[in-house]
């Protein structure tokens, strides 16, 4: 049976978990009513995931118009999506610099900043982490109802200690504050920082809480289905997706973690199989790079665990391929030589 991971994976995982449902509502800086226009075009193809093509159209608006705000911000975000953290880093740069007023621009400085603090060495995380509470601030101050300013600048109030100015008192002040616009997203905030009190019983609360807020939406049965993986709660883990399948019967998110479960406790294997089989055949245009090769591992996970060895072995050289960096796959593929 797969190794469950470590306890600082979980930690990062969990961070991701909330970073994800920051951005879930996110809405991009011009409307879609704009699409007729080149940059509304370039837009329209990096919501459906075509970054290679929307990166050509905006380098093009740039070139024409070193001075398009939009167009520079969305380099940035295509750059982010493709985890060119560093050149992402810099198009927001630029495009605060052009408009300082624009909260949405902010927010994904401090994003990216965020990303490159924790690749970054010792010595210079400090000066990243400074920027990254500056930029949260910033946003927060040109929209004040902005949830997801809030949630980054409580992310870093989670993790910063007190001499850079981090502390759980502010984290549950913007907790509160979140509650107060989106009650939903306010209690994935509070698990959050339970999660970071090592408060189990919180978690799971808020996660519920979550759910019974806004059935319909899927981040609190994804963020509580993750829980119960951490917890070795398998049944409860896969229950809850079912939960979320009876409300969103095409949610790719759910038949994701489905395979990712299946995997990891060797339960309902066919079923994993499946879920991940079909996910694979429709990735969904915003899916990064390390989760296309995390479900290709998950698959060889559950191919070997049925005595599929060879087709196992392929899995997880796709995985590798796909993503050289996937420590997981590498160990797998090693163990199965």
């Amino acid at each position: 049976m797969p190794t469950r991971p470590s306890k600082r994976q979980l930690v990062q995982r969990s961070s991701r978990v909330l970073l994800i449902a920051a951005t879930l509502a996110l809405a991009t800086a011009v409307p879609a009513a704009a699409q007729g226009d080149p940059l509304g075009r370039a837009i329209a193809r990096f919501d459906r995931g075509d970054y290679a093509e929307a990166r050509t159209e905006l380098e093009a608006l740039v070139r024409a118009n070193p001075r398009d705000a939009n167009a520079t911000y969305y380099l940035g975000r295509v750059a982010e999506r493709q985890e060119r953290t560093g050149e992402a880093v810099d198009w927001f740069e630029k495009a605060v610099a052009l408009d300082d007023r624009r909260s949405d621009f902010h927010l994904w400085l401090g994003i990216a900043l965020g990303t490159e603090t924790m690749h970054a060495s010792k010595f210079r995380q400090p000066f990243l982490a400074r920027r990254v509470k500056t930029e949260f601030e910033r946003a927060v101050a040109l929209d004040p109802r902005s949830v997801q300013a809030r949630q980054g600048l409580l992310r870093f109030y989670v993790f910063a200690p007190a001499m850079m100015g981090g502390g759980m008192d502010r984290a549950r002040e913007q907790a509160a504050a979140i509650a107060a616009f989106s009650p939903m997203q306010g209690h994935l905030a509070a698990a959050f920082i339970a999660q970071r009190m090592k408060d189990t019983a919180g978690v799971l609360r808020e996660y519920e809480a979550a759910v019974a807020t806004s059935p319909d939406s899927a981040a609190g049965y994804l963020a509580l289905g993750v829980a119960y993986q951490q917890l070795g709660r398998w049944t409860d883990a896969f229950a809850t997706y079912d939960r979320l399948l009876r409300r969103r019967p095409n949610d790719m998110k759910a038949l994701l973690q489905i395979g990712r479960t299946a995997a990891l406790s060797g339960q309902q294997l066919e079923r994993g199989e499946q879920s991940l089989r079909h996910w694979l055949a429709k990735i969904p245009g915003d899916a990064r790079t390390a989760t296309i090769a995390g479900a290709h591992h998950r698959l060889g996970q559950i191919l070997e665990q049925t005595g599929r060895r060879d087709a196992a072995r392929a899995e997880y050289g796709e995985a590798l391929r796909i993503d050289p960096a996937n420590d997981e796959a590498r160990k797998s593929l090693a163990a199965l030589r």
